[in-house]
Parts: structure tokens; sequence; C-alpha cells
């Protein structure tokens, strides 16, 4: 069996471990970032001025800290950045130009007009 769980990588606690509530946190800092998920923006390549929570998608050619990261969903928390790999059909709302986004294959597209549509429930959203 793994550490993390299969999708979003959440670590399991340990029977024998110690510190339990640091990988409790931890798992719940994840599921802030990826449920109900809405990033600031989505095409930043240069680490902002971190605010506590705040969500971004890193851009193609990403640098400095995110050097890298380009694509992965990237949250400031606990005065430190931590990158979280997207996996498929994750939706995230761009706050900065208010359209959702899907990551589809190899990058995120704008989830009104990628084409071959993933749906929600299995179907296929008509635009």
């Amino acid at each position: 069996m793994s550490d993390t769980t299969p999708r979003l990588k959440l670590p399991y606690i340990l029977q024998s471990q110690a510190q339990k509530e640091v990988t409790h946190a931890m798992s719940l800092n994840s599921l802030d970032a990826l449920l109900q998920t809405a990033v600031e923006a989505a095409t930043l390549t240069t680490p902002p001025a971190g605010s506590e929570g705040s969500l971004y998608v890193i851009g193609t050619g990403a640098t400095g800290a995110w050097s890298a990261k380009d694509n992965q969903l990237v949250q400031f928390i606990g005065g430190s950045w931590v990158f979280y790999a997207p996996f498929e059909g994750l939706r995230v709302w761009d706050k900065q130009t208010a359209q959702p986004l899907v990551y589809k294959g190899a990058g995120w597209q704008n989830e009104l007009s990628a084409a071959n549509k993933i749906g929600f429930f299995g179907v296929t959203p008509v635009v």
C-alpha cells in the first residue's frame, strides 16, 4: 500500500508515526488547495509577493522559486510555496479572467472552448 491517496496524493497517517498532527495539517492544506479551486491567475511565470492561502496555476517558462514547475498549482501557505501536480480533469476557476479551466492532456484549457470537452457527470457541455 502506498503512503498517499491515489488521486490527490494526500498523506496517510501511519500507525507508528510520530507527530501525526503534521501529516493531518498537510492533508488539510492540500484539500484547501484542490477542492472548489479558484486561482488568482493562470499565466504568471514569476512568483508574486505571497499572500497566505493564495493559489495560482504556473504559466509556461516559470522562473525563480517556480522554475521547472510549469502548469502546476502552487499555493502560498505557512510562508512558503507548496506545489501540486495537476491531474486529468482537474478544474479551477481563474479569478483574473473569470473563466473555468480544465487540465487535459499536458496543459490547461479554457473549459468552454476546449476541443473534446470534458463534461460534468460524463455529459459534454453544450456551448
